[in-house]
């Protein structure tokens, strides 16, 4: 069963269709291929920043060492009273705060554990500081009190010999292994013991008794006084910094150890919301994918069926072409035949006509006469067109004869032809040539006639008054000679939107002007002419008239 033209003509604007939806789709999926790989190389990204975020474990033991070695620079300048130690025991307590910021920068739940840490070591330099302070004062009083400064020696009395006095008072320091570590000192702290003790206190005052006066020993009752107090002072901000000392590791190793933890489940946290943030881009991306792959596979499917229908349509097409084309060939055929057996009777009409005018009539026959014969032409015309539109279709009219004529002379014979009608319809002629009128070119000259009659008897039907100016150029100064015609009217001219169809087949002006006629005329002239080689074209303005004007190029003889 043959498909019908109409679901035809759908099936392929349906694939048409199917072919731009494809390619936007495919338009599509690359566009969203492209920004998902986009977005997910940016998220990746940033995984990849905050895995590179997650710190190492907290450097804290670094930290301890940094504190230990700070407080042997401490005890050797309390030892020695060196202030080179004491600026490298600062400078390394900074170190140890500079590195604990740090610390606590990084992670967001040791601000508090900070704070108190950042003021126990400042409160330690603090104590520290005063601590060598009260060092540094005890030992210039310990090198300040002497005998001599304290008065005991008589300057009028001669010694036999030079003896030096030695302090009243006696400073001994207990030897610590090098070796000891920072927290056995811390222990030794914690149990009051002290590296810095007196060993022993003597006081000379029942020896010199007998060589000290009054003011003397009041002197020596005096510094001694002086020098217990520095000594228990010293002692009080010792013991008072091992306390301060104790309470800042405390808090540190707490500080240490929630910092620790706080990193630990940070970390712990952050891979958990890095992998699913992973798998939530895989399964986005998977899920892309596999729509993507569905849909072309979808619109292939789609495509394939319908690339076959539209072939199996096309081979149909063709087939029911082929079959028209051979039935448009046996129609066009059946149609010159019976169209040349109608102009023979239509000639042998046309001579009885033509006898019987001659013959003896009264007006009112005479009058019937002419009428039937002036349809008897108006048929034969529509009858000649119709065979020499069949040939010009079928290929078979033959054209360039190349037989020499005067194209000049025929142009005037046509018109001469038409005048007639013209002036019945009270129409004036007027003709003008230009040229050699005896020049001789190679063409046809029936063909030519045939185009000038036909073209003036449309101007006379579409004419009610006026006249009709024929001019022919006949231009020999090109390669080839050349025949210019010009045929203008004063009739009822076309509209311009009309004007291009008016050389087509079937197509008739003026139709409210109920002319007769089949709408081959102007169709006729125009192939006719492009048979020949020139070009035919239409001026008009609607209540204005019309101009026809076609060139032919000829052979020279």
């Amino acid at each position: 069963m043959r498909k019908p033209p109409v679901l035809k003509r759908k099936m392929a604007s349906n694939l048409q269709q199917l072919l731009i939806a494809f390619l936007v789709l495919v338009l599509i999926l690359v566009t969203g291929g492209f920004i998902l790989k986009g977005n997910l190389s940016k998220k990746l990204s940033a995984l990849n920043g905050q895995l590179n975020l997650i710190s190492a474990p907290v450097e804290i033991d670094s930290v301890l060492l940094a504190l230990n070695s700070a407080e042997n620079d401490f005890q050797k300048a309390c030892l020695n009273g060196d202030p080179a130690s004491l600026d490298a025991y600062k400078q390394a307590v900074a170190q140890s705060l500079t590195q604990v910021d740090r610390i606590l920068k990084q992670s967001s739940q040791g601000k508090k554990a900070g704070g108190a840490l950042v003021v126990s070591l400042n409160q330690k330099i603090a104590f520290s500081q005063q601590l060598f302070r009260l060092r540094q004062r005890f030992d210039s009083l310990m090198k300040a009190t002497t005998a001599a400064s304290l008065g005991i020696i008589n300057t009028n009395t001669r010694q036999p010999r030079i003896s030096r006095y030695k302090a009243d008072t006696l400073v001994s320091t207990k030897d610590v292994s090098s070796n000891a570590g920072f927290f056995t000192r811390l222990k030794d702290a914690i149990r009051n013991k002290t590296t810095v003790k007196v060993m022993t206190i003597r006081e000379k005052a029942a020896a010199n008794a007998g060589r000290l006066s009054p003011s003397q020993q009041a002197n020596l009752q005096q510094v001694v006084r002086s020098l217990n107090k520095q000594y228990t002072l010293m002692g009080r901000s010792s013991q008072q910094l091992i306390a301060n000392n104790l309470q800042m590791l405390s808090e540190l190793r707490q500080m240490t150890e929630h910092v620790r933890k706080a990193e630990s489940e940070a970390r712990q946290k952050l891979q958990e919301n890095i992998l699913q943030q992973y798998h939530y881009i895989t399964a986005n991306m998977d899920r892309f994918t596999n729509v993507g792959m569905a849909l072309l596979l979808l619109f292939t499917l789609l495509l394939i069926f319908y690339v076959q229908s539209s072939m199996r349509a096309e081979r149909e097409y063709l087939q029911e072409n082929e079959r028209a084309v051979l039935l448009a060939g046996q129609k066009s055929e059946i149609l010159a035949i019976m169209s040349h057996e109608i102009r023979n009777k239509l000639t042998a009409i046309n001579g009885a006509i033509f006898m019987l005018k001659r013959s003896d009539l009264e007006p009112e026959q005479l009058k019937k006469v002419e009428s039937v014969g002036y349809s008897s032409s108006l048929l034969l015309e529509t009858v000649n067109n119709v065979l020499d539109v069949s040939k010009i279709e079928h290929g078979s009219m033959e054209i360039l004869r190349n037989q020499p004529f005067r194209p000049l002379v025929a142009l005037k014979e046509a018109v001469e032809a038409m005048r007639f009608s013209a002036e019945k319809n009270g129409l004036e002629t007027v003709l003008n040539l230009v040229g050699d009128e005896e020049m001789v070119v190679n063409g046809d000259a029936l063909r030519l006639k045939q185009v000038v009659i036909n073209i003036m008897g449309n101007a006379i039907k579409f004419t009610k008054s006026g006249g009709i100016t024929i001019s022919g150029r006949l231009n020999n100064e090109l390669q080839h000679p050349t025949l210019l015609v010009t045929i203008t009217d004063t009739g009822i001219g076309i509209d311009a939107t009309e004007q291009s169809k008016l050389f087509t087949r079937y197509y008739q002006g003026g139709k409210d002007e109920h002319k007769p006629g089949t709408g081959l005329g102007l169709y006729l002239c125009r192939r006719l002419i492009e048979l020949q080689g020139g070009t035919i074209q239409l001026k008009s303005k609607l209540g204005e008239g019309s101009t026809v004007e076609f060139v032919i190029p000829y052979q020279s003889v």
